[in-house]
């Protein structure tokens, strides 16, 4: 457990409401707002790391291979000017993409044996593609079992179809149908459980995406985005700055377009 007491003010839950000095925030964990219990400048005491960056989540650590930052802190003791010299090491999560978890990782209707990770556990892991076994659709060449690296557990029959919608991307490192024996030695066609970009296709459902990418705004400051955030800030609060349209704005049916001025 590690604690931010940065400046001598510690950094506690924002959920907090009064202060607890045995309740400190854990800031071991990735986080983005903590609470002080001294207001700052603004008369605030929630915090935020990064400051403007909503995709800035970050967490305090002991490893020694991360290289630390030092300030250097003066307080007055005794009449006297006193330095204090403070030192923490921080590492940064910044999500590059979303990712949509389903019951699929967990479910397995099939009963197939998990036989654990292929570098773990290599005494039973090894079985699953042992003497040749490749996932083929033969008894003799299906998967003995699922491992960590070869984790078809998913019956085919949930699809529309024995293939994934990409095979050749290299995000998507999964096959499509292949052969998995169960505990009674029987072979079933099965479908990857892991995580994918698109899942194939499923009746009455079509084809779902599973990771989505974070693009960069690689636009923000210029004046076309500025402008589309002001439309944006007006049209979505249209109550409040119904002034900045050309008509009264009675209900949001009838909502005119906004003043725009050219410059």
């Amino acid at each position: 457990m590690l604690h931010d007491e940065q400046y001598g003010n510690k950094a506690y839950p924002v959920d907090m409401k009064t202060e607890n000095k045995n309740q400190a925030k854990n800031t071991a964990y990735y986080h983005r707002s903590f609470k002080e219990f001294e207001s700052g400048a603004m008369g605030s005491m929630r915090r935020k790391r990064g400051y403007s960056d909503p995709d800035l989540f970050m967490a305090m650590t002991s490893e020694p291979k991360v290289a630390p930052m030092k300030i250097t802190q003066v307080k007055k003791v005794n009449n006297k000017k006193v330095e204090f010299d403070i030192e923490q090491r921080w590492t940064y999560a910044i999500p590059l993409e979303i990712i949509y978890m389903t019951p699929l990782q967990s479910w397995n209707p099939l009963n197939l044996e998990y036989k654990g990770h292929h570098h773990r556990d290599r005494a039973t892991a090894d079985f699953v593609n042992k003497n040749g076994r490749n996932g083929g659709l033969t008894p003799d060449k299906a998967f003995n079992g699922t491992n960590a690296r070869y984790y078809y557990q998913t019956p085919v029959a949930l699809f529309r179809g024995a293939s994934e919608v990409d095979e050749q991307s290299a995000a998507d490192t999964v096959k499509g149908e292949v052969g998995v024996l169960d505990n009674r030695g029987r072979m079933q066609r099965c479908m990857a459980s892991g995580i994918r970009i698109f899942f194939p296709e499923m009746e009455g459902v079509g084809i779902m995406r599973q990771r989505w990418p974070i693009s960069p705004a690689h636009t923000d400051g210029d004046s076309a985005t500025k402008e589309l955030d002001a439309f944006k800030y007006v049209v979505l609060d249209w109550k409040t700055n119904s002034k900045y349209f050309y008509e009264n704005v009675k209900d949001l049916g009838s909502c005119p377009a906004p003043r725009t001025t050219r410059r």
